[in-house]
């Protein structure tokens, strides 16, 4: 439980960063909308418009499709708990700039990547969403992730210690 309410802190957090840099016009797009995340999402999403992207795997294949929400002229946010080769995250980002995204970013508790994943995730190079991400914010709870990434566009660290001690209410 204590994993889950650190969690929910950090994305917190995270809504709380995104409006003292004004993205008033942004939305939420939640891979696990539909999992037990979901009252969480609804929770903290509450009064931000959100799109609802679904996953499905065919073989090898995986699909990736809007289920509802409409991406045109925002930046969209991808929300996900955890990436660790990204190979979802990355076919969502190339439907929603498909679907008109202006700008692309993602926001993932933590990321793994194994064998130096994070190295498949390129910034859009000022508002090309359809080349990549416009910021990557993982938090610090993988301190090999943050050596490798650090300083390194798209990501961006936010640190989970404050989260980690408000919800411990140290």
């Amino acid at each position: 439980m204590a994993a889950i309410s650190a969690q929910l802190a950090s994305f917190k957090f995270f809504l709380s960063l995104l409006n003292d840099r004004k993205c008033s016009r942004f939305c939420c797009q939640i891979k696990s909308f539909e999992n037990q995340h979901s009252n969480w999402s609804v929770e903290f999403l509450s009064g931000k418009e959100s799109i609802v992207c679904n996953k499905v795997r065919i073989g090898d294949q995986r699909i990736v499709r809007i289920k509802e929400g409409d991406a045109t002229g925002r930046h969209v946010v991808i929300v996900d708990d955890l990436v660790q080769s990204g190979g979802t995250l990355i076919e969502c980002q190339k439907v929603l700039a498909a679907s008109g995204a202006t700008k692309i970013s993602a926001y993932v508790t933590h990321g793994t990547f194994p064998k130096s994943s994070w190295q498949r995730f390129e910034h859009d190079n000022g508002g090309q969403p359809e080349k990549g991400l416009t910021y990557f914010w993982i938090t610090d709870s993988c301190p090999h992730t943050v050596k490798e990434v650090k300083c390194k566009r798209p990501f961006e660290i936010l640190s989970l210690s404050g989260s980690i001690a408000a919800a411990l209410q140290v």
